[in-house]
């Protein structure tokens, strides 16, 4: 008995070590995103059973402190033929993730104001979508400010894009759709997509002007 957990153990040290080895190679690295990015398209594809339903996830409803069991503000919006995200706090992605929503095919953020816990996590957003095989830059829409915040995510990991290209290649990554886009928008409506409208209203968060609500 303890010789058998002896080679068990052993067994799996190796090939512990022999996988960690595998993925220092490019070429087992890009196997391992693109099965994982069919994976979850295909768990995706799964979960719009009624062509004519829209469905709101709470990807996110914590304080801005922090909450062990939850993440922080977040809202997905999906029908068959849209999916947007209304802010992006911290540990909303992995909740995103965890529910299998479609990542290839998110078209917007929109953000209500630029506290840190309703903005923290765009560019990972973006990232996990993009490794995803999503067709068009990210849109990122907001009030005022909104260009500044965008622009300051985009030069923070403008680093971090390049590395990815350089190792991965631009065939799997395209460096195009790695930057995203501000649209600045007033209250009304601010998006027309097919049977989809999002409306922007004015809401109350001083000291924060302007701050909306969608």
């Amino acid at each position: 008995m303890i010789k058998f957990l002896s080679y068990l153990v052993l067994s799996v040290i190796v090939l512990s070590g022999l996988l960690r080895y595998s993925l220092e190679f490019e070429s087992a690295q890009d196997i391992v995103i693109e099965q994982v990015s069919r994976a979850r398209i295909s768990n995706a594809a799964k979960g719009f059973p009624n062509p004519d339903s829209l469905r709101v996830f709470v990807c996110g409803s914590a304080s801005p402190l922090g909450n062990s069991s939850r993440a922080q503000a977040c809202i997905a919006v999906l029908t068959p033929s849209h999916f947007y995200i209304f802010d992006s706090g911290a540990g909303s992605t992995a909740n995103i993730s965890r529910a299998g929503l479609p990542y290839a095919r998110l078209q917007g953020v929109f953000l209500t104001h630029f506290h840190s816990d309703h903005i923290s996590e765009v560019y990972e957003l973006n990232l996990a979508s993009w490794v995803m095989g999503r067709s068009e830059a990210l849109r990122v829409y907001g009030p005022k400010g909104v260009r500044k915040v965008v622009s300051g995510i985009n030069e923070t990991y403008e680093h971090d894009v390049g590395y990815r290209v350089e190792h991965h290649g631009s065939d799997l990554l395209n460096p195009k759709l790695a930057r995203l886009k501000a649209e600045t928008i007033r209250t009304g409506v601010v998006l027309e997509d097919g049977d989809l409208t999002v409306t922007a209203y004015a809401a109350s968060h001083a000291p924060i002007e302007p701050a909306v609500g969608y």
